[in-house]
């Protein structure tokens, strides 16, 4: 919790703070188009010449040598400009960061460097195994090895989709799983979605149907890569539903201090004043929550903490996004402050690496 207020994280949370508030919150959200903002390409590519993208890696390649607690401050800043192109960016993060320690990995990192302020930058996507999928389809995904290649069949979430991703990181299951760094050519989604009206707009999910899908050497990444990239992806994703639920705090706040109700503003009357209060103490537990399951160590403490910053912040950043719509009575309903979308981001987060998401892929 004390991470805003290291010196070592200033620089970082300004250049992300304005950033945030430039290029996500001044360009990609507008109040009267926040069904469809679209894929929010400008806003990766200034993201791409400010060395965001890159963050993760050692500076002989052309990052930063960010830590993962580092990353989280930067993802919350930019989930409060907007969910959607935080969890894009969190994403892209993860696998980063994973690919980050692999020394086969490290020419594909120097080109994504050289590439990342590109009009459509080079952006990673990670993919892992579905758990709902139709009735005769297996539920865990079938690997073969053979004659040094892994022959993988089954059917994977892959986010964000293919269609706009250069390299696909594809996990075959949980610690110690085979992991495939994969050109997204070669990856073919059978049913790509947004999230219609639940959230999220900006970013799109696949489904993938691998049929005897063949990995070849170079392909093939250290099995470690598993469980750092699932690691990664929850503190971050903990990271975005953070900001996501500060800036509901935020607006729900100003919201109180300017409207007068029964003559006074209604952040006198006790019950928004405890209301607001509580929001906060929420708040203030994520960023506790989002910062010790960054600093874990790299091992089962740290998984398991991942795993419980995600569902916490998840629950959390729900319950503070709803108080902020009954704060705002019946403006919350509507997309005037933009509240509304809040929840509706805050609830497909939760549900991102659940199940929700691959019903609405499994069925496509």
């Amino acid at each position: 919790m004390n991470s805003y207020y290291n010196p070592e994280f200033k620089p970082l949370l300004e250049t992300a703070q304005r950033f945030a508030t430039r290029e996500i919150t001044g360009k990609v959200v507008k109040l009267d188009s926040l069904e469809k903002p679209g894929f929010p390409w400008e806003a990766i590519r200034v993201a791409g010449e400010a060395g965001f993208l890159c963050g993760p890696m050692s500076e002989d390649i052309g990052g930063g040598a960010l830590s993962l607690e580092a990353l989280t401050v930067l993802i919350e800043k930019i989930a409060e400009g907007a969910a959607g192109p935080a969890t894009i960016f969190a994403t892209h993060l993860a696998v980063v960061r994973a690919l980050a320690g692999v020394e086969s990995a490290k020419p594909l990192l120097k080109r994504m460097a050289e590439q990342s302020a590109d009009p459509q930058p080079f952006l990673f996507g990670a993919s892992l195994p579905m758990t709902a999928v139709p009735l005769n389809r297996p539920a865990i995904p079938e690997v073969e090895e053979s004659k040094g290649d892994i022959v993988i069949t089954g059917d994977f979430i892959c986010f964000p989709s293919p269609e706009v991703c250069r390299h696909v990181v594809l996990v075959t299951g949980e610690k110690d799983a085979h992991s495939i760094c994969v050109d997204a050519a070669k990856m073919s989604p059978h049913g790509s979605a947004v999230f219609p009206g639940s959230g999220l707009e900006e970013f799109t999910a696949s489904g993938l149907r691998l049929d005897e899908f063949r990995a070849t050497d170079d392909e093939i990444m250290d099995k470690t890569i598993s469980a750092q990239l699932r690691r990664n992806l929850r503190v971050l994703l903990a990271a975005a539903q953070l900001g996501n639920a500060r800036a509901a705090l935020r607006t729900a706040w100003q919201y109180a201090e300017e409207r007068v109700q029964t003559g006074r503003k209604i952040i006198e009357h006790q019950e928004v004043r405890r209301i607001l209060e509580t929001m906060a103490e929420q708040a203030d537990a994520m960023t506790g929550m989002v910062r010790l399951a960054a600093c874990a160590p790299e091992d089962k403490i740290g998984w398991d903490l991942a795993r419980r910053a995600y569902t916490f912040c998840g629950s959390a950043a729900e319950q503070v996004c709803l108080d902020a719509v009954q704060t705002l009575g019946g403006y919350g309903y509507m997309k005037d402050y933009g509240v509304e979308k809040r929840v509706r981001d805050a609830k497909s987060l939760q549900c991102l690496l659940g199940t929700y998401v691959e019903d609405i892929l499994g069925g496509a």
